[in-house]
């Protein structure tokens, strides 16, 4: 019967469990490992609810798949059950224990993680394609960004740099006069007179 119970719930993710509940698959979400380039499977895990669900779809899997009449398969479903209740093992599935206060507490089986392989996840860079990209707080495009950074830049003006050269010659020109001539103070004609 618990391979039934089994099959019934990872295909149906619900197997109702008549007088005492019924078992539930969630799947939970999946997980990258960006260091190894892998996406990681989800994995499911097995709860229980206390609430009571319908089981006739159930019990006429287990009548199907057992070949017998839906009373008798309804009748050993009760049966099984009960020593469930009471702390027999459901292979692949768990274990149900009960509390001092009467309180069943279910027990999973962590699900193989061989089963659950890693996809590879290797990302893909098509570098001719256009694409939008955040620069700052501005959207712009990788095109746009390309081109920016690849113009060529204009020839500044240095117009200053021809000025500071003639007025170094300039400046040389006056003072080898000055050293040669012997200004002394004066220059030119012109001299400097104080009264």
């Amino acid at each position: 019967m618990n391979q039934y119970i089994a099959t019934f719930l990872f295909q149906y993710k619900v197997c109702p469990l008549p007088g005492l509940g019924h078992l539930l698959v969630q799947v939970g979400a999946a997980k990258t490992d960006i260091v190894n380039h892998q996406l990681l499977a989800p994995v499911p895990a097995i709860v229980f609810s206390s609430t009571e669900i319908a089981s006739e779809e159930f019990i006429e899997y287990l009548a199907t798949k057992r070949k017998e009449s839906f009373e008798a398969s309804k009748a050993a479903l009760s049966i099984h059950v009960e020593a469930i209740r009471k702390g027999m093992p459901l292979d692949q599935i768990g274990q149900f224990s009960s509390q001092e206060e009467g309180r069943l507490i279910f027990h999973p089986i962590a699900i193989d993680p061989l089963l659950l392989p890693a996809t590879q996840a290797v990302r893909v860079v098509h570098p001719d394609s256009e694409h939008a990209i955040l620069v700052g707080d501005k959207e712009s495009t990788n095109t746009a960004m390309t081109e920016y950074y690849n113009e060529e830049l204009a020839p500044k003006d240095r117009w200053w740099i021809g000025a500071l050269v003639v007025a170094a010659i300039a400046i040389g020109i006056i003072w080898y006069y000055c050293d040669a001539e012997g200004c002394n103070g004066n220059f030119g004609n012109v001299a400097l007179v104080l009264g």
